[in-house]
């Protein structure tokens, strides 16, 4: 067995990554490749986007949050987790595994919360509970409503008949809602500020920075009341590193655990030279570079321009944000043969390119959207113009709702380098959209598609003094119409697709087709080599 997967095999967690790799390669041998572990994953999201979504982060995680999970559970403790769930920000992923108290078989179990914006923009959790021995064949999935706008929370599991309310009286009837409640209540309590003796802190020197006398002067002034401190929000872009050259070096360490688990301590920074300077948070500016949110708390020394800040509280050095206390996971004891991989694993990745994480990102948030029955043909207009190499992985140019005179409106025009220049329109329409009839035609809305680039092509060679017209250079453009999804067709009903696109001026894809090609791109850009 490869030594990584002799390691996973401790805990909950490792055994059903095993599961999952073993799937992929037939095997516990050897690892997954890159492209493999992607391929996988891309094809489970595109099946079932919460089967996807689930193993992706299940793959994804590291850290494991020990723990015994109650047998009961308090109609005290239940509003409380929905009360304290009913904040600003998504805790994106929590994951804890232990044992059932009173449970005969004392058997461990794992539970995988994620964190999602609800349509009224407020957060909802979703969980999966984890049993290495049957997770591939069969989930349990649990649904969490905080208290909001909208009234008290709810619980909700998915059973045979749909999703069933469970009531903090029933609970104790659900495993997996009792779990998914306990692991929310640990993390919450988990990322809570806590009181520490400076005594029991043991201070990281490679994250202390150099002195910063402007600073020292400020903080001077603000115990002497001489100057006051304004706690609000700003946005990242606003705020530069006291000493740039330190910062690449922290870089290097990793990130503040405590912002990834959900907490947001304020950075402490004053106004100098068109800048906020911040010299004394160097881990947690990082983390929250990497995170890349359009606004930051922080906790500002001193005067600054206000129009830059949304203020929240002004006063003395009661303001001054408590001591960010940062962890880092400890090595472990692994096994010989695991160091000796993970030492061959570091110098690999000298040789191979960067991941694609950014691509697979949006890709991701496409298969979301194509998953989603509620996505209009607006939402994934905007989201393809946001990611143009979607539509056009080799497009030189893309331009949105050109328009042909006063007559017609073009949805997409995209333009790709060859030995002429390329140009195809297209024409968005709902992915939710049925291509073919139960009888096996062409529904109204693809006739009506096609008609409408066919219009547009003929629009072209009648007005070829237009200046769209004339950007084409005598040549006519490619038309493609993305309706449905590839996913919805029988086998007969793609032959009807080919033929209906055999010999035609105007080309039916489905969005399914996009999300491949777009995927097949990615794909090719990790490594594809087993260890």
């Amino acid at each position: 067995m490869h030594p990584l997967l002799v390691h996973n095999q401790a805990t909950v967690l490792g055994r059903t990554k095993n599961l999952i790799f073993s799937r992929i390669t037939g095997g516990f041998e050897q690892l997954p490749s890159q492209r493999e572990l992607m391929r996988y994953i891309m094809q489970r999201w595109k099946e079932n986007a919460e089967d996807g979504r689930f193993q992706f982060h299940l793959i994804q995680c590291s850290d494991a949050n020990q723990m015994e999970f109650p047998a009961e559970f308090s109609i005290a403790d239940f509003d409380s987790v929905l009360a304290d769930l009913n904040r600003g920000e998504i805790l994106e992923s929590v994951y804890a595994e232990g044992k059932i108290l009173g449970q005969t078989d004392q058997r461990a179990l794992g539970c995988l919360v994620l964190g999602h914006e609800r349509p009224n923009g407020e957060p909802g959790y979703y969980s999966v509970s984890v049993d290495d021995r049957d997770f591939l064949e069969r989930r349990s999935f649990t649904s969490v409503v905080p208290d909001g706008r909208n009234g008290p929370g709810r619980v909700d599991i998915l059973s045979a008949n749909g999703w069933r309310k469970v009531t903090a009286k029933d609970i104790a009837r659900f495993p997996q809602a009792m779990m998914t409640l306990a692991a929310l209540k640990a993390h919450l309590k988990d990322i809570r500020p806590k009181e520490v003796r400076i005594s029991d802190l043991k201070i990281d020197e490679r994250t202390y920075g150099p002195d910063d006398p402007a600073l020292m002067v400020r903080l001077d002034a603000l115990m002497r009341k001489e100057i006051r401190i304004t706690t609000g929000t700003t946005a990242l872009a606003n705020i530069q590193p006291f000493s740039m050259p330190f910062c690449m070096q922290v870089a290097k360490l990793g990130s503040s655990s405590s912002i990834e688990r959900g907490q947001r301590p304020p950075l402490l920074v004053y106004w100098d030279n068109g800048k906020f300077i911040m010299s004394d948070d160097y881990l947690p500016f990082l983390t929250y570079r990497e995170m890349k949110p359009e606004n930051v708390p922080v906790a500002i020394l001193g005067d600054f321009p206000v129009q830059l800040v949304s203020v929240e509280k002004r006063g003395g050095y009661e303001l001054l944000p408590p001591v960010t206390i940062s962890r880092r996971r400890a090595g472990g004891d692994f096994d010989p043969a695991l160091q000796q991989w993970l030492l061959d694993e570091e110098l690999a990745k000298r040789r191979r390119r960067p991941l694609p994480h950014n691509l697979a990102a949006a890709w991701i948030v496409l298969a979301e959207l194509l998953a989603d029955p509620k996505t209009t043909e607006a939402d994934i207009h905007d989201y393809l113009l946001k990611f143009p190499p979607i539509l056009a992985p080799s497009g030189n140019a893309i331009a949105s709702e050109v328009r042909l005179g006063n007559e017609y409106k073009i949805d997409v025009v995209i333009r790709s380098a060859g030995v002429t220049e390329d140009v195809t329109i297209i024409e968005l329409e709902n992915p939710n959209h049925s291509i073919f009839t139960r009888g096996g035609r062409p529904r109204k809305q693809v006739t009506h598609s096609k008609q409408q680039v066919e219009d547009w092509l003929r629009w072209i060679r009648e007005n070829p003094d237009d200046e769209f017209a004339k950007s084409l250079r005598g040549l006519p453009p490619a038309g493609v119409v993305v309706i449905g999804k590839s996913r919805e067709l029988d086998h007969d009903q793609r032959k009807r697709l080919a033929h209906l696109n055999a010999n035609s001026k105007v080309q039916v894809i489905t969005y399914d087709e996009l999300l491949d090609r777009f995927g097949d791109l990615i794909q090719q850009q990790y490594d594809n080599s087993r260890s």
